[in-house]
């Protein structure tokens, strides 16, 4: 008789548990529905996090959550970092400068980068307008040399300071205007008059490179560089095509705080909706092993 009744229930073993893994099923979306909709999540979010629930193994959602928030918070210590463009486009912020001091410091146009060339040679594209002098080179404070113009023609090069200016002390009042030109006071004695004279030197005039809207750039050490194949528009402040320089003022980074912090915010609320989905999956488990049994 037991025998009889063991070779019936075994192949239908699976059909007569279906109603504890409906009930399994139900009661953990039910909970995570709960546990979401206490916290200010949009419903989007909400969708989203059931979805991944229903179709990842539970290890591998709580991974990714985790790993989005620590790519999203590494993002925020950025906040105010000159020329900073997070990768999630959906904290990024409308441009924004801030005055400073420092007075080889200039903001770009909000459609426009300055360009760089590193030791090697290698080219890339920046909003971080601080700059320095270094053995006569015009660099950011990564080292990179700033392109420009020497002169009126269209040829653009690395930008630097006479040599011998720089080391008889003859540099005075370096300075960006606001058309891009780097310019400094040489003084000097006049040999026929044996007076001291002064006069406006120009180092070069700032290069700026505009790209397709929509053009995502790649980042790079230092700043980005463009799409394989893609060349920008390069010109110089107040041609035409680019606006004037604003000197004086540091772009400041393209992520928005309060809409990154809000984010992250929403990830930990996933991240406990998780926990305590796995809580109730726990306590489901256990009570179709106690019913079995």
């Amino acid at each position: 008789m037991v025998n009889d009744f063991v070779l019936w229930l075994f192949p239908r073993a699976k059909v007569l548990w279906l109603p504890f893994y409906v009930l399994r099923m139900y009661k953990w979306t039910y909970s995570v529905r709960l546990h979401i909709l206490q916290k200010p999540v949009h419903s989007v979010q909400l969708h989203y996090t059931l979805y991944r629930l229903a179709t990842m193994p539970m290890d591998s959602v709580v991974l990714h959550v985790q790993d989005e928030i620590a790519a999203r918070t590494a993002e925020v210590y950025h906040t105010g970092q000159p020329g900073f463009e997070p990768e999630h486009t959906d904290v990024r912020s409308r441009v924004r400068t801030m005055p400073t001091v420092a007075p080889l410091t200039v903001a770009a146009p909000g459609d426009a980068h300055f360009i760089y060339y590193d030791h090697l040679g290698r080219r890339s594209f920046s909003r971080d307008g601080a700059l320095m002098v270094e053995d006569g080179m015009i660099k950011n404070r990564d080292g990179k040399s700033i392109v420009g113009y020497r002169d009126a023609s269209r040829e653009t090069t690395e930008l630097h300071i006479d040599a011998h200016d720089l080391a008889l002390g003859r540099v005075q009042g370096l300075h960006i205007e606001s058309n891009g030109a780097i310019c400094y006071t040489r003084t000097f004695i006049d040999p026929h008059t044996m007076q001291r004279r002064n006069e406006r030197v120009l180092v070069g005039t700032i290069a700026l490179a505009r790209f397709p809207a929509g053009t995502q750039l790649i980042a790079a050490p230092g700043g980005e560089r463009a799409p394989l194949g893609l060349e920008p528009y390069i010109g110089r402040a107040g041609d035409g095509n680019f606006a004037m320089l604003q000197p004086g003022r540091v772009d400041a980074g393209g992520i928005d705080m309060n809409r990154a912090l809000g984010r992250i915010h929403d990830l930990y609320a996933q991240l406990e909706a998780l926990g305590a989905a796995n809580q109730a999956r726990m306590g489901t488990d256990k009570t179709v092993t106690d019913l079995v049994k």
